[in-house]
């Protein structure tokens, strides 16, 4: 397999796989006890197993118990069963961590051969991926902290870099403003006097401490960084249990859950004796080696390596409980010295707190430090789906993570910057065989022969720039060069001599005029120096001048020169005399000063102790004082309390007993409002009667009206009839009704005309359906008793089962209602179907309005009058 393939030694194999299986057959073992821990006996033949596997014959007493050296003398102290798990957890890593090392190192080694190490190798680093699931824990902390790393190296290499080559060039281009996640790191590593310590040292110092839990590290860090940009905070809910960073590729929140344990990579002694004392003879060559490496680098003359590298031969491991490789022959800075130290440390009898947080910034230091120091070119993977199905584009999130990951600044330096450059020398040695010799006769610096190349062949100047080493292009403005390679030069050669000498003979004429106006403005400025030097000159020449050299000069000539010198003489004297006795006095006046300061000290020292006396005095006095007004208040306090007490006893009974007076009048006061609000209902219910009862007279006196009307009517009819004459419609139909057909007990009316009937008010337009007893109807007057009586209206009803009434449904409901009751009172129920919007008319009008409508009694009516 793998293994053979790089000549590995079978019994090696088979020890690997030895070790692999013991480490998984380890994790099932289990402690119980309460004090003391003792292998679950459900699990003993898991720990049978992996003591066989692993060459450990005294692992369980090494798990159960651990070894405690004072003064020389060797005590074994029990576990708790926790204690035992983390126990069974830090040497299953250990040992895990160490064979992966080894097999990783053994890899390079058979890889690398003969070949010497020259410097020069070519890496590949396929990192993980951003991670934000529905928990996160402190393996997506580091994995996320190694995505922004790479992605800060991203960024320098990408922008930083590129605009700082662009400045150092000498060519102008437009800046592009890109994500810097330098904040988020900081918040993660920080380390720094005056700042709060990063999420990982704050981990370790906490870790650090005895008796911590995670909700520590959680309160911990929220004290530290809370206001941070990149360390939001969290609901209230999950403020305890969560804390919440802001990556460069969104907000992740953590659950602390175990944060200490995974982040805890200390081995004690006997776990490490015990791996050395293997009888597998693989693992106990891992750790003897470990062992030799350590005392080197223990020792005092490599003291100064503690920062450096270990020597591990080329290969590391990332740290995480995650771990992977850069299997790159450069990676052995990977390591850190941290495990080396702590083994070292630890082999001396000391404990030394080691954590896999801070061996994975040592390493992704080292690792970024090594990507530094190459020529990175980097391969961006896109999501097109969260779901991870096959065919699925979601717009939005590839536009998100293209944001995050800075593609879109990217695509905006593309677009504004000069991604291709090439060198001056590479331009003259690509083209200058191909070009005329007339050109190559030239002798044109590089610099100059490509921009001479470039302005022969018409290339367009918004495409390129010219820096100071090297030439550099738009995105594909380099094709524009490429078409001088394929260029007929028989026949474009001519064209392009001209051009050439033109470029020149114009350079020349630029950079002579260039010259001369700096020559012009600097022959400007020198005058101006000079003239403003001589103005100086000459001003202060008149200030001297204006201050005594008139004087001087007029004394000189006025011819008292002798009397000047005889003066000057005769003063000598006196004002040498003068000097000493000044002398004297002065010192004289010193003398006295120093013999006032002397006595002033000595009233001073006596005054201060003095004073020093009095406040100690003072200051028994007032602490005395203080003393019995602290008793007095004391007392003061408790007789105050004392009284509170009673009186808040009083109080509360007296609350009682006004509750206990006052319940009847409650009662009373809700019955006078229950009677309030009773009135007031009334009152109301009164102005609706009152409002209802005008309208309610108003329509008994027009049906009082109408039935007296009809009455006469009637009367009328049967008085014109006489006694053997034909009946009247009215009487004939009681006549005949006798024998007849009947109506039905229920009958449904049709009031109102057809939509073909001309002179119906538009407003009272179509028909209403109506139901009533006929028995009832009978009685209405003298229109329903004729209708009901007619033989020919039994059976004359319409498609839909309604007997016809050819009048208008307006007021129709209220006159049935009035029917139904028999007493006279107006319904209450009585909605008007429509609502006229002309003006309102009389009771008369109204009433002609009704009898207009009934064509039998309007017939009878118009042989009346």
């Amino acid at each position: 397999g793998a293994f053979a393939s790089i000549a590995y030694d079978s019994s090696k194999q088979m020890d690997v796989f030895k070790l692999i299986a013991g480490l998984l057959h380890l994790g099932n073992v289990c402690f119980t006890g309460d004090e003391s821990a003792d292998v679950d006996p459900k699990t003993t033949g898991a720990l049978t197993k992996a003591a066989e596997l692993l060459g450990m014959p005294k692992i369980k007493d090494c798990l159960v118990c651990r070894t405690l050296t004072t003064r020389g003398e060797t005590t074994h102290v029990s576990r708790k069963p926790e204690e035992a798990t983390r126990a069974r957890d830090a040497l299953t890593k250990a040992v895990y961590a160490k064979l992966f090392e080894y097999i990783v190192s053994t890899i390079n080694t058979s890889i690398k051969g003969d070949a010497t190490d020259d410097g020069k190798f070519i890496g590949l680093l396929d990192v993980y991926g951003f991670e934000s699931f529905q928990v996160n824990t402190y393996e997506q902390l580091c994995i996320n902290f190694a995505n922004e790393k790479l992605q800060a190296t991203f960024n320098q290499h990408v922008f930083a870099a590129e605009q700082e080559l662009y400045a150092s060039e000498g060519i102008s281009w437009k800046s592009v403003a890109w994500p810097d996640n330098s904040a988020c790191i900081s918040l993660i590593t920080q380390k720094e006097r005056g700042v709060p310590p990063g999420l990982l040292h704050l981990l370790d110092e906490v870790g650090r401490l005895p008796k911590m839990a995670d909700a520590d590290y959680c309160a911990r860090i929220h004290d530290a960084h809370a206001g941070h940009p990149c360390f939001p905070r969290p609901p209230p809910r999950e403020v305890k249990t969560t804390f919440v960073v802001r990556h460069y590729a969104g907000d992740v929140t953590y659950a602390v859950v175990g944060f200490l344990d995974k982040n805890n990579d200390t081995v004690s002694k006997d776990l490490r004796e015990l791996c050395s004392s293997s009888t597998v003879a693989l693992l106990a060559l891992i750790f003897a080696q470990d062992d030799e490496v350590s005392e080197l680098s223990s020792a005092p003359k490599e003291s100064s390596l503690r920062e450096g590298s270990t020597g591990t031969p080329r290969v590391s491991s990332m740290g995480t409980p995650r771990a992977s490789a850069m299997g790159t022959p450069r990676a052995s800075t990977m390591g850190g010295a941290t495990p080396r130290m702590s083994v070292a440390a630890a082999s001396k009898g000391s404990k030394v707190y080691s954590s896999v947080g801070l061996k994975f910034h040592r390493q992704m230091n080292a690792m970024v430090g090594e990507l530094n120091s190459t020529r990175c070119n980097f391969i961006r993977c896109i999501k097109p789906n969260y779901q991870m199905e096959p065919g699925v584009f979601d717009v939005h999130y590839t536009v998100t993570q293209l944001r995050h990951t800075g593609m879109l600044q990217c695509c905006d330096m593309l677009k504004h910057g000069y991604p291709t450059r090439i060198a001056y020398t590479e331009v003259r040695t690509r083209y200058d065989p191909i070009l005329p010799t007339d050109i190559t006769r030239m002798r044109l610096r590089e610099r100059d022969f490509a921009a001479a190349i470039l302005y022969a062949f018409e290339v367009p100047r918004d495409l390129y720039q010219l820096g100071d080493s090297r030439l550099f292009f738009c995105a594909g403005g380099v094709a524009s060069l490429d078409e001088i390679r394929t260029c007929d030069m028989s026949v474009h050669g001519p064209r392009l001599v001209r051009r050439v000498r033109r470029w020149a003979v114009l350079r020349r004429y630029k950079r002579a005029l260039s010259w001369s106006c700096m020559g012009n403005a600097l022959l400007w400025l020198l005058r101006r120096v000079r003239a403003q030097a001589a103005w100086c000159f000459a001003y202060s020449v008149l200030r001297i001048y204006a201050r005594g050299l008139r004087h001087v000069y007029r004394r000189a000539v006025s011819g008292g020169r002798a009397v000047v010198i005889q003066a000057a003489w005769r003063a000598h004297g006196p004002r040498k005399a003068f000097r000493s006795q000044a002398k004297a006095m002065f010192d004289a006046r010193i003398a006295a000063k120093q013999a006032e300061l002397e006595r002033e000290a000595a009233t001073s020292a006596q005054a201060i102790v003095r004073g020093m006396m009095k406040r100690r005095n003072y200051k028994a006095i007032v602490s005395a004082e203080a003393e019995a007004k602290l008793q007095k208040t004391k007392a003061t306090v408790l007789q105050a309390l004392f009284r509170g007490a009673q009186g808040r006893k009083e109080r509360t009974r007296r609350l009682e007993q006004l509750l206990f007076e006052l319940t009847p009048n409650a009662e009373v006061i809700q019955k006078w409002w229950r009677v309030v609000r009773g009135e007031k209902v009334l009152r109301k219910l009164r102005s609706v009667v009152d409002r209802y009862s005008e309208g309610h007279h108003a329509l008994i006196r027009e049906l009082s009206a109408m039935r007296a009307f009809y009455k006469e009517l009637r009367d009328k009819a049967e008085a014109a009839g006489g006694g053997g004459g034909a009946p009247s419609p009215l009487s004939r139909g009681r006549k005949n009704s006798t024998g007849m057909k009947r109506f039905e007990m229920w009958i449904s009316l049709k009031v109102g005309f057809p939509p073909e009937t001309p002179g119906v008010i538009p407003a009272f337009a179509g028909q209403v359906v109506f139901s009533a007893r006929s028995a009832t109807l009978r009685k209405a007057g003298a229109y329903f008793s004729a209708f009901f009586c007619d033989p020919a209206n039994v059976d004359k009803k319409d498609a839909d089962g309604h007997y016809p009434v050819h009048r208008s449904w307006k007021h129709f409901e209220a006159i049935l209602d009035y029917v139904r009751d028999g007493s006279c009172s107006l319904p209450t129920a009585y909605v008007p179907k429509t609502y006229d919007n002309r003006p309102p008319s009389t009771e008369e009008a109204e009433l002609l309005e009704f009898v207009r409508e009934a064509p039998s009694i309007s017939a009878v009516s118009r042989l009346h009058l």
